[in-house]
């Protein structure tokens, strides 16, 4: 048994194999963190250009209203209808329908011309 032990103690077999296992999936724990880091920017930036485009959606809408004259001379009507689109919470500087100030997006690696 104590042969065996100092057998095992100075068997260096599968070290370097390991070691070079360990290296690798750091390489490619660092790696996925980079990769998966550019996902998340890329999707704030989609999902405030979303927000951007909807908020500078026209809610407002008019419509006339119409009268046609029915068989037995009682005419039918109905009324038109508006809505205006008014300053919301976090519309841009007064301007109704205008890009939300709340979303701000800072990109952490800056662009060299």
């Amino acid at each position: 048994m104590l042969n065996l032990i100092k057998r095992f103690s100075k068997d260096d077999h599968g070290f370097v194999v390991s070691s070079e296992l360990v290296l690798v999936l750091t390489i490619g724990v660092i790696g996925m963190i980079v990769g998966l880091d550019s996902v998340q920017n890329a999707v704030v930036e989609e999902l405030a250009d979303i927000a951007a485009a909807v908020g500078s959606l026209n809610q407002s809408y008019t419509y006339g209203g119409f009268s046609v004259s029915a068989v037995g001379g009682v005419p039918i009507t109905t009324m038109g209808s508006t809505f205006a689109d008014f300053k919301d919470t976090n519309d841009a500087a007064g301007v109704s329908g205008g890009v939300s100030q709340s979303v701000t997006i800072t990109n952490a690696m800056a662009e060299t011309p």
